[in-house]
């Protein structure tokens, strides 16, 4: 088990007060938002909400320690998927994950760009592993996304060796993302992954990728551990990490008996934050007071959570190389089981 704490030797996060007064003019989008949602807000409402922040690698942004995820409710176009994004930027939330795999997401988040941009560190992928194919797929999503830039651009689901070559030839996705940056579409480049952390290390190490997102919970530690090489180069780096698979769609339930127990083990990591998805707003209320009131974990009471998941290790990780999940994607031909929707976290 890795055991070093939150960034910067600190055990509470940065805390920030957020007073949102929907009548003010400085509030204007928002108010805008909830008019076309028919959410009607009394006179001279303000809501007090305390979100804890900490820094993204060396790229001195400021993000929730939570972040919402692309997949789950708002895989499918709807008013409740839209009601989510704005009761999360409501609750201080900052860090929005998408991705065009993610079937409807980005539209979700179209339908609130225009009215809170400024709010909102957005971040989405690309699959395409060549530099023209990204490029067709990256203009797709601005569309889609209604924003004429994305915060975080990230290659996604780098799997093996041969596609981390891919993208870092001459003409591979690296260069379009180098290219879309210079011209002020992108802000910064990262890559995902979820079944080899030697896969990971070896792009980081090739290049200097401002932010990874990497599956990280309890079970981690028993099967192609990313927090015994892969988590300590990114922290050591300066490198943004960004947790995900942390309830790993409800695998780690019951092993584990709470969500605070599965974002604790996370955010007690050297990592700047986790993304989650959720399928209602209770759900999303529920991980914001978690993250409101984190403390750190004891590394005793982190050795437990993990010896708590042993035995249903490999359900647990089912993402990970040479897990039956990875089996019998191999056989199926794809990746689709990695990155479905509807999950209940």
């Amino acid at each position: 088990m890795y055991t070093c704490r939150a960034r910067g030797g600190m055990s509470v996060s940065t805390c920030e007060v957020l007073l949102c007064n929907w009548r003010s003019g400085a509030q204007r989008y928002t108010v805008d938002v909830f008019w076309i949602l028919g959410i009607q807000l009394p006179r001279g409402h303000a809501m007090l909400r305390i979100m804890q922040y900490r820094t993204l690698g060396s790229t001195g942004v400021q993000c929730s320690i939570l972040g919402l995820g692309g997949e789950s409710a708002l895989y499918q176009r709807s008013d409740v998927a839209v009601r989510i994004i704005v009761r999360a930027l409501e609750l201080g939330v900052n860090y929005f994950d998408t991705a065009p795999l993610y079937q409807d997401s980005e539209l979700n988040y179209g339908a609130v760009t225009p009215y809170a941009r400024d709010r909102m560190f957005l971040a989405t992928k690309i699959e395409a592993r060549d530099r023209d194919g990204a490029w067709r797929q990256f203009e797709n999503s601005l569309q889609r996304l209604r924003t004429g830039y994305v915060d975080l651009l990230q290659i996604h689901h780098l799997d093996d060796h041969a596609e981390v070559d891919a993208v870092l030839r001459p003409d591979g996705a690296v260069a379009m993302a180098e290219e879309a940056r210079a011209q002020g579409l992108v802000r910064f480049v990262g890559i995902s992954g979820h079944s080899d952390p030697e896969v990971l290390l070896q792009a980081l190490q090739e290049y200097r990728f401002d932010t990874i997102l990497l599956a990280m919970n309890p079970a981690d530690v028993h099967r192609l551990s990313f927090q015994e090489r892969l988590l300590p180069y990114a922290d050591r780096s300066g490198v943004g990490v960004v947790a995900m698979k942390v309830f790993a769609r409800g695998e780690v339930f019951p092993a584990l008996t709470s969500a605070e127990q599965a974002l604790g083990y996370v955010w007690s990591l050297p990592v700047d934050l986790a993304i989650v998805g959720i399928e209602n707003v209770s759900q999303l209320e529920r991980n914001v007071q978690l993250a409101s009131v984190f403390r750190p974990l004891l590394p005793a009471q982190m050795m437990a959570l993990e010896v708590a998941v042993a035995s249903e290790e490999e359900r647990i990780n089912y993402y990970r190389r040479g897990s039956r999940g990875d089996e019998i994607r191999q056989l199926l031909g794809g990746r689709g089981a990695r990155n479905s929707g509807g999950s209940v976290y």
